[in-house]
């Protein structure tokens, strides 16, 4: 025997009490005449335009994404050339120009260099030509002379973006001995 108490959704059977939901069971009822979908707050369809909104609005975040992998590999190439630089492995440092380059270096002259000093003026910063400026200070000795000399070297670095490295297009540094007049 069920009852149903007035104004509830609930029903009783021989005391046992069975919960009973109409919404419930009016969604299960196949649509037909007269009968909507609901588009309650909780429903998939009324979730709809703000999935296509977070589409929308994540579309752009990945533009960063690249620019940090930009920035990262800039980063590694500047700080793995410093090092090259700054221990005198100017082989090592070559490595760092672009092999299509064409410019002839003669490492047998480098071999009268002992670099002494590298400091960072100004960092590399990218422009949007996927080109990067940095100038940088580098104390040396002439070991034949044993005289410490200094020079600015201004590094362009470009992207490529098929091998994603960052190229020295600049060359290597240009260390020039100083004339056997000059006497400071």
């Amino acid at each position: 025997m069920i009852t149903q108490r007035t104004g509830s959704a609930r029903h009783w059977q021989r005391g046992t009490e069975v919960a009973y939901d109409r919404e419930v069971d009016e969604r299960r009822r196949p649509l037909g005449r007269g009968r909507r979908p609901d588009c309650g707050a909780d429903s998939p369809i009324a979730l709809w335009p703000w999935l296509a909104l977070l589409i929308v609005l994540a579309g752009p975040g990945c533009g960063p994404v690249k620019d940090d992998a930009k920035r990262n590999a800039l980063d590694n190439t500047l700080r793995s050339y410093r090092q090259a630089i700054r221990w005198g492995q100017f082989p090592a440092a070559a490595g760092f120009i672009r092999p299509d380059g064409g410019a002839e270096i003669d490492l047998r002259s480098l071999s009268n260099i002992r670099v002494t000093g590298y400091e960072v003026i100004q960092q590399g910063v990218i422009g949007p030509d996927d080109s990067a400026v940095q100038l940088v200070q580098i104390d040396y000795v002439l070991e034949d002379r044993q005289r410490l000399e200094q020079l600015i070297d201004r590094q362009l670095w470009r992207y490529d973006e098929q091998s994603g490295a960052w190229w020295l297009e600049s060359g290597l540094p240009r260390f020039v001995a100083p004339d056997a007049s000059d006497t400071r």
